[in-house]
């Protein structure tokens, strides 16, 4: 049973696994599809940038073209004449560059390699309408195309600070990168940031503080092959892109599933280990019965053979036969009235049965009754019953089992010859009842289990059925008592049973108290 338990955890733990896994495999995938929809943004940002740049360039290549058509060659870089041309924004400088070197500058004075650079690349030929454009200086945007001044060819261009990338990358990342379809509750322009560096990987332009790991990027291909474009999507709208949202682990699911089934596991081993003990304890209890019954009847049919074949040899002898089977039929009938009890406490339908009693007469009578099986131990029964002011209100069937049971208890387990001292009174209305014997006491580590049902002291050689005390424990809590053990002044066990004792009638008697008689107390 246990391998079993065992076997259902570990498969348990098993598809607890899994079950992360598979959502791991899931929430994978899903983070692809959000890094795959951000490259789509990338693109789409790269496509809004191109366009809106190219026709600045356009506008900013045209205008110096103009201005070096209507300037005169000034071989020392200087404007011989103004025109009513409108420069590019954010430009620093327009120029235009022959073969021979600078032939036309407004603004801002460039580099000489970077002139010889420009001189260099002229074509005497018509060459390419395409126009370039690179980043220089860190902190600037060349524009370059072929053009022509009168007969000469020429690279015509301008320096544009990068403020006009910025203000390019501003409009591009305002558009729709995302189709708005794919975004049902938000702006898809709110949806996804985008960020513009270099190759060396300085930020040029963000939107944005922080980043998110659902990111795609772009190159921005010929035009400007030293910048990259990345778009990510951001974490508050990725489950809005995705059906059924953003899978989780459930790692909290999956770890209350197996300390469940842990728990589980060990509850049933607990009651596993339980229904074991009970099951020896109910073998034991057969045996004990067996044993105890053996006994009074072995007594009883040998007597009563005695008596019917007629081989006493006086009076005297056949009333002693007698009076061993009248005392071990009643032996007989407190064993059965135990189990009788504990087997209607354990059904829950016992119930107590108040009459109206004089308990110390009540007392003496049972003890009277128990006297034949204490002298069969040589024990002597001291009785100190204090009678009662007026009678009370008690079960005697139930008094009268508890006493048995104790004085059994007594004679049992105490020595030859001892001394068994009963003792009741009734104050304050309850019935109090005490049983001492002078055997070796309860060990402090027994005295909450010898009231369980079919314990036993281990190593013990007296025989028994394992109730009486069980029976004691529940007779008393069902009269709104208490069964408690204390060391006695010889150094014996003190049994001390205390019976609500009212003296008038109750209203109802009470009824089952909940605890069955099987259970510890």
């Amino acid at each position: 049973m246990i391998v079993l338990l065992v076997l259902a955890v570990l498969v348990t733990a098993g598809l607890s696994l899994e079950a992360v896994r598979s959502a791991r495999t899931a929430r994978a995938t899903a983070e692809g599809v959000l890094r795959d929809y951000a490259t789509i943004a990338a693109v789409q940002f790269v496509r809004e940038s191109q366009s809106q740049l190219d026709g600045l360039i356009q506008s900013g290549l045209s205008a110096a073209r103009q201005r070096a058509d209507t300037h005169a060659v000034d071989h020392a870089g200087q404007r011989m004449r103004d025109c009513d041309c409108t420069p590019p924004a954010a430009s620093r400088t327009m120029f235009a560059v022959s073969r021979q070197g600078l032939v036309f500058l407004e603004g801002e004075p460039l580099e000489a390699a970077l002139v010889a650079e420009l001189a260099a690349a002229v074509q005497p030929t018509r060459g390419t309408t395409r126009y370039a454009v690179r980043l220089i200086d860190g902190d600037g945007v060349l524009a370059t195309a072929w053009g022509r001044r009168g007969t000469e060819p020429v690279t015509v261009g301008f320096v544009a600070s990068t403020a006009l990338l910025t203000r390019v990358f501003e409009v591009a990342g305002k558009c729709d990168l995302l189709p708005p379809t794919l975004v049902e509750q938000a702006d898809a322009r709110d949806v996804v940031m985008v960020r513009v560096s270099d190759r060396a990987g300085r930020v040029l332009f963000q939107t944005g503080e922080t980043w998110s790991p659902y990111a795609g990027d772009a190159p921005f291909d010929a035009l400007l092959p030293e910048l990259r474009a990345a778009a990510a999507i951001r974490p508050e709208h990725a489950s809005a892109l995705l059906i059924d949202g953003l899978p989780s682990e459930r790692w909290s699911l999956i770890v209350g599933l197996l300390v469940l089934a842990a728990g589980l596991m060990t509850a049933a081993a607990v009651q596993l280990r339980r229904e074991i003990r009970f099951a020896r304890q109910r073998a034991d209890f057969v045996s004990g019965v067996s044993h105890e019954l053996r006994t009074p009847l072995a007594q009883i049919r040998l007597f009563g053979e005695t008596l019917l074949l007629g081989r006493v040899r006086s009076s005297d002898e056949a009333r002693r036969a007698a009076e061993v089977i009248v005392q071990e039929s009643r032996r007989l009938s407190q064993m059965v009235d135990n189990v009788l009890l504990f087997s209607r406490a354990g059904r829950g339908v016992a119930a107590v049965q108040r009459e109206r009693i004089d308990p110390a007469a009540a007392i003496e009578a049972t003890v009277e009754t128990a006297r034949p099986h204490a002298a069969s131990k040589q024990a002597v029964i001291s009785l100190d019953a204090a009678p009662a002011a007026t009678p009370v209100f008690v079960d005697p069937n139930a008094l009268r089992q508890v006493l048995l049971n104790l004085l059994d208890n007594a004679v049992k387990y105490g020595p030859r010859g001892q001394t068994i001292h009963v003792r009741s009174a009734v104050c304050e209305g309850m019935l109090r009842l005490d049983v001492e014997d002078e055997g070796p006491g309860i060990a402090p580590a027994d005295a909450a289990r010898i009231w369980e049902p079919f314990w036993r002291a281990p190593g013990s050689a007296e025989g028994g059925t394992g109730l009486g005390l069980a029976i004691v424990r529940e007779l008393a809590a069902r009269h709104g008592g208490s069964a408690t053990v204390e060391r006695g002044t010889s150094g014996g066990a003190r049994f001390v049973v205390t019976f609500d004792a009212p003296i008038s009638s109750p209203a109802a008697a009470p009824v089952s108290s909940g605890r069955a008689a099987n259970q510890p107390a």
